[in-house]
């Protein structure tokens, strides 16, 4: 197993995450057009960014570092001299910020989610009156 074809996974997961990027964009359009930030075209487009974000950048950093431990120790690694350090320093320092920002994004979800059934319940209630 050769250090490139790790370098070239983690490369390949960050241009994977375009499509959340996407849906960011679609996010802005949605403010540019003057659509309700309350409305249902906001909160979905708010779960699907978070779900995309999740699966692309979350759920795929155990095989990065599994790749990582399996090239450890390997000729081609001892090869990449000092450079080793500040790629294994950088992974893991946007690992720690994807996982800041994964948190962030299920957190905004959950409050979003709990906005919308409290407002459900409180039309339940005033119907029933």
């Amino acid at each position: 197993m050769e250090f490139d074809e790790d370098r070239n996974f983690k490369i390949q997961k960050y241009a994977s995450n375009r499509s959340s990027f996407n849906v960011f964009i679609c996010r802005w359009c949605l403010d540019v057009y003057g659509c309700d930030k309350k409305g249902n075209m906001y909160f979905w487009n708010g779960v699907i960014l978070t779900s995309v974000f999740i699966c692309c950048r979350v759920v795929t950093m155990p095989w990065y570092w599994y790749r990582v431990y399996d090239v450890y120790g390997t000729a081609a690694y001892i090869r990449t001299g000092n450079i080793k350090y500040v790629l294994f320093i950088s992974c893991a320092v946007l690992d720690v910020l994807n996982l800041l920002w994964s948190y962030k994004l299920l957190r905004g979800v959950h409050k979003t989610l709990k906005l919308k059934t409290d407002a459900n319940k409180n039309i339940t209630v005033q119907k029933a009156e």
